[in-house]
């Protein structure tokens, strides 16, 4: 008798997310311990993005990837003894 073992590469899908958390992109189904591709995000009006909530540089799971922002902000000073 042969016995022949036969294998399935394990794949995994990492989902990227803006800051409203709306997909961005399409899912990627990703090979075990292989990195991800970011893809290009520049933020939304108002935020400012300064990155991803986690690596994804070797994928072994399943993954949703979050991305960090800061609120934009803006001083405003009254001078009162301006017209």
């Amino acid at each position: 008798m042969t016995v022949t073992a036969t294998y399935q590469i394990q794949a995994f899908t990492v989902v990227f997310y803006g800051v409203t958390g709306t997909p961005i992109g399409t899912p990627q189904n990703i090979v075990w311990n292989m990195p991800a591709t970011a893809p290009t995000y520049s933020g939304e009006a108002g935020y400012v993005f300064t990155g991803w909530d986690q690596s994804f540089a070797n994928v072994k799971s399943n993954l949703e990837i979050h991305a960090q922002y800061t609120l934009v902000s803006y001083t405003v000073t009254f001078d009162e003894n301006e017209g």
